[in-house]
């Protein structure tokens, strides 16, 4: 008999503020290699992101402190994310053309749940690598009458 499996809760976390994607990587130098991010801030909010994914590990009590951090294992992440609607006009879905693709909205965020940056504050430290990911569950919204935001957690499988 098949010895059931324990899910736990590896960072629930609000981080608010203006969701950004992750954008294409540019060349700004060929001879050197120098490249920038394309989304102006998708490099700000990936560090948010990541802090409060660090704070989040941080304070939680057993067991997910005794966890192995960062978790090298499958992992089913759900991200709910709720975009400032342009001041004019009303907004019910987010598909106004800076709202962003939500494809890229989770890249970024999958990207700060990571380890492996050379810069550790874009790490979040909750999983070794993006690829460990076996389960998305992804939504949009318009924020109106809301803060803006997202809504990450990520849970062992």
């Amino acid at each position: 008999m098949a010895r059931p499996v324990r899910v736990m809760i590896i960072t629930d976390v609000w981080v608010s503020g203006n969701a950004k994607t992750k954008g294409s990587m540019e060349i700004i130098n060929k001879a050197t290699g120098a490249m920038k991010e394309s989304v102006i801030g998708s490099s700000q909010w990936r560090a948010l992101m990541a802090s409060a994914v660090r704070d989040d590990i941080a304070m939680r009590q057993p067991p997910v402190a005794e966890l192995r951090s960062p978790w090298p294992g499958p992992v089913a992440v759900t991200v709910l994310a709720y975009l400032a609607p342009p001041q004019r006009g009303l907004f019910h879905w987010p598909i106004w053309s800076q709202a962003g693709d939500l494809d890229k909205l989770v890249r970024n965020v999958l990207d700060a749940l990571g380890s492996t940056s050379r810069n550790p504050r874009m790490n979040g430290g909750a999983i070794v690598d993006d690829n460990l990911v076996c389960r998305i569950v992804a939504e949009k919204y318009s924020a109106e009458g809301l803060r803006a935001g997202v809504q990450i957690k990520v849970e062992t499988l």
